[in-house]
């Protein structure tokens, strides 16, 4: 396996428009269309789920390449969260993303 994408919908009737998604390439393959090829799968997907409407996702700010390409179908930053994760034992903010149509 050389790439994985996740995509999960709400669990309450509040949510259930929204998914999260996770995605990861290996290091040898990125920048290769894989990961586009993915998010673009799953976002084709998830247009044809009902009553759905919004793809969300947080990401580490440096990670500039997967920015760009979040950005290419779409996603728009909307935020950031602070001290949302803990990385080599610090404390690092994530940069919050959605797609919404």
């Amino acid at each position: 396996m050389i790439g994985v994408l996740d995509l999960w919908a709400g669990e309450k009737p509040i949510n259930r428009h929204a998914g999260r998604l996770g995605t990861s390439v290996l290091a040898p393959y990125r920048r290769k269309g894989i990961g586009w090829r993915l998010l673009d799968g799953a976002i084709h997907e998830a247009k044809n789920w009902p009553g759905f409407c919004r793809i969300e996702l947080e990401m580490v700010p440096w990670n500039e390449p997967a920015i760009r390409l979040y950005e290419s179908v779409g996603f728009t930053t909307e935020g950031s969260k602070r001290k949302a994760a803990i990385l080599a034992g610090k404390t690092v903010d994530l940069v919050q993303m959605a797609l919404v149509w």
